[in-house]
């Protein structure tokens, strides 16, 4: 994470979103406190599709 705006918006650094894009194909720059839970489970789901490339 790069900031937290003072709406509560989380705004990820320039290197953490390539990181995430790359290898769990997350792509979003940013989200708002109130999409958090969704955002997570979305997060969760793209990781456990590219940790299960890696496991088989």
């Amino acid at each position: 994470m790069e900031r937290v705006e003072s709406d509560g918006t989380v705004v990820f650094a320039d290197y953490a979103h390539e990181i995430l894009k790359d290898m769990i194909g997350f792509d979003r720059k940013s989200f708002e406190p109130e999409d958090s839970y969704e955002i997570a489970l979305e997060m969760m789901a793209k990781y456990k599709e590219f940790a299960a490339k890696i496991v088989s």
